[in-house]
């Protein structure tokens, strides 16, 4: 079966396709002639569309043949910065991902236990706990150094570890890569760069 503009619905390859004609579409490094979101919108659409064609479910057509689907890691968004949030952090959020939980309940519970303890320890600390446009708090700390470090206090005080393996794992996100601010030391984080709109 074919979809529309002739891409054969029979696998992952042909969204792979798509993906590649919106970026060049677009034209820019950072997606900003079309926007971020409108190409993963139409990117997402199409892999329905594509698997509607093929007669599958998407998280079926998805699914790479052999490999045993599953759910992702949730991520929560604990800290926010940037055009979201009232301080001077250049990056727009922090996340936490329970990596190595034995289930989707218990990613869920060990997150909500590390934001909890973050609320605690910001309190603790004198910071206010408001939250950020996006549900992260806002405090008013400058450096992402000064966040990571709180972040991983927080997983520590919730009873876990911060790390890549079976623990928690800090990160930045931000909407756009500061340039005044040297790298996150010791490959801690990862900054994920991104574009609203």
């Amino acid at each position: 079966m074919r979809s529309p503009g002739g891409c054969a619905a029979s696998n992952g390859a042909n969204l792979a396709e798509i993906d590649a004609a919106l970026i060049e579409l677009d034209g820019t490094p950072d997606k900003a002639r079309l926007g971020a979101n409108a190409l993963v919108g139409v990117s997402m659409a199409s892999a329905r569309a594509l698997a509607s064609a093929d007669g599958r479910e998407l998280w079926e057509w998805l699914t790479p043949p052999g490999t045993l689907p599953r759910l992702p890691v949730p991520h929560f968004n604990v800290l926010n910065g940037g055009v979201h949030a009232p301080n001077p952090l250049d990056f727009q959020e922090f996340m936490i991902a329970p990596l190595g939980a034995g289930s989707l309940p218990e990613a869920v519970r060990a997150g909500a236990e590390v934001y909890a303890a973050l609320r605690a320890r910001l309190a603790r600390q004198g910071h206010a706990t408001g939250l950020g446009d996006e549900g992260g708090f806002a405090p008013q700390l400058a450096e992402p150094e000064e966040v990571l470090a709180l972040l991983v206090t927080a997983i520590g005080e919730a009873g876990y570890a911060a790390g890549r393996d079976g623990g928690h794992r800090p990160g930045p996100c931000c909407q756009r890569v500061p340039r005044r601010r040297r790298p996150v030391p010791g490959g801690r984080a990862e900054a994920h760069q991104h574009r609203d709109g």
